[in-house]
This record gives structure tokens, C-alpha cells and sequence, in this order.
């Protein structure tokens, strides 16, 4: 979005994002070092916070 010219902010265009994919990456590689077992449950949370933003931003162009 950012290099379409849809944010104009450096923040929000470029900061944001990279800090997504490492509190993503915080997340399961946390889980797969505490308990192996509970890597679905945060693959599936992750899954769902990208598929909330996907509809969200999905949304917003519509409108």
C-alpha cells in the first residue's frame, strides 16, 4: 500500500508492517520453544488477527 501511494506515512507504511511480522515471529517462535504442541493455537491466532485485517482492509476499499 505504501508503494501504491495509499500511505503516505512512513510509519504507518513502512514501520508498522515490519513490526507485525516480528511480533508474528515473537509469537510462534515462542511457542514452539515453551510447548511444540501449542504451535496450531498460535498459527490460528495469527491466522485469524491477518484475516481480520485482510477483511477490514477489504472493507475499507469498498466503501
Amino acid at each position: 500500500m505504501k508503494k501504491e501511494g495509499v500511505i503516505t506515512s512512513p510509519f504507518f507504511g513502512w514501520i508498522m508492517p515490519v513490526f507485525a511480522i516480528m511480533g508474528s515471529a515473537i509469537i510462534l517462535i515462542g511457542g514452539i520453544v515453551s510447548n511444540p504442541t501449542y504451535v496450531p493455537v498460535f498459527i490460528l491466532f495469527c491466522f485469524v488477527v491477518c484475516f481480520i485485517g485482510y477483511k477490514y482492509y477489504e472493507k475499507k476499499i469498498t466503501v
